[in-house]
């Protein structure tokens, strides 16, 4: 089981599980995940909306954002990923 938490822009995180290692592509996964979960609670930008809350800074913009389903979405920065017993 994977624990994945994403930058919310507060102080705490957003986080979801999912079934996985850290071997796998924590990437692909987390795409899976969101495909299948449309009702997931997490704000997601897109290209448009991401790059203007990151003022067109594109290191501000890399450093902040995630994208998921191959860029067509963006969610908060991967904070922490942790591998649960």
């Amino acid at each position: 089981m994977i624990k994945v938490g994403f930058s919310t822009g507060l102080a705490w995180l957003h986080t979801i599980r999912f079934e996985g290692s850290l071997n796998d592509d924590i990437g692909a996964l987390i795409d899976d995940y969101m495909a299948e979960h449309d009702d997931e609670p997490m704000q997601r930008f897109t290209y448009k909306e991401a790059l203007r809350n990151s003022d067109f800074d594109d290191d501000v913009f890399n450093e902040e954002y995630h994208p998921i389903n191959g860029g067509e979405y963006y969610v908060g920065r991967i904070e922490v990923i942790e591998e649960e017993a």
